[in-house]
């Protein structure tokens, strides 16, 4: 069945910012006395961050936490580089008529920013604040796939976590796999993308 949508993830697959994300963390941290590393954050990257934040048994120390970070991730936003290949990519599929949308864990007012930052352009972004369940749950991506009134298996996910996979599974849509991302997600039957190189020929292979 030939793809209508193609949904993109947004950090480790548009943009890599785990250099701005640790900054942010250890600062953060340090800052809140907190003894947790970043390698345990960021196995949670793709979730909303109040989950990691619950998942990590660190909820009491919201909102302070979160005020914090985001606030550390700002000073550190010069840091954020762009996966070009992977925006052409995006920006090809516009061009040739297919719907595109960023699905993301990251706060609606932070997305915009960084979207308008690197010129990526997409009609839709969904965020945390557009749905009561975020990855892994299907829920931001039923919204768009609803809002096209699409089939699932007219739709595809491009992800670098295992949030994104279950998110895509659960949904019923095709899911490629991003591994120059920051996740690892150990399915032998996932469609593999190395690197941007790797996803924008798929892009124009496979789905144009």
């Amino acid at each position: 069945m030939a793809k209508k949508l193609v949904g993109f993830d947004l950090d480790g697959v548009l943009i890599d910012s785990q250099e701005t994300m640790k900054l942010a963390w250890e600062e953060t941290t340090k800052k809140l006395d907190i003894k947790t590393p970043f390698s345990k954050y960021l196995e949670g990257i793709g979730k909303p961050f109040e989950i990691i934040v619950n998942e990590l048994g660190l909820e009491k120390y919201l909102p302070d936490l979160r005020d914090y970070y985001f606030n550390y991730t700002s000073k550190y936003s010069n840091l954020i580089n762009v996966f070009d290949e992977t925006v052409e990519a995006l920006h090809l599929l516009n061009e040739r008529g297919l719907s595109t949308a960023i699905i993301t864990s990251k706060p609606k007012e932070k997305s915009q920013h960084l979207l308008k930052k690197f010129s990526i352009n997409s009609p839709i972004l969904i965020c945390p604040e557009d749905c009561s369940r975020g990855k892994p749950y299907p829920d931001p991506l039923f919204i768009v796939q609803n809002n096209l009134n699409l089939r699932s298996d007219q739709c595809l996910f491009i992800g670098d976590m295992i949030s994104d996979y279950l998110a895509a599974k659960r949904a019923g849509w095709d899911f490629i796999y991003a591994s120059f991302g920051y996740g690892k997600v150990e399915k032998i039957d996932l469609n593999i993308c190395s690197s941007p190189a790797m996803l924008y020929k798929y892009v124009r292979e496979q789905l144009l």
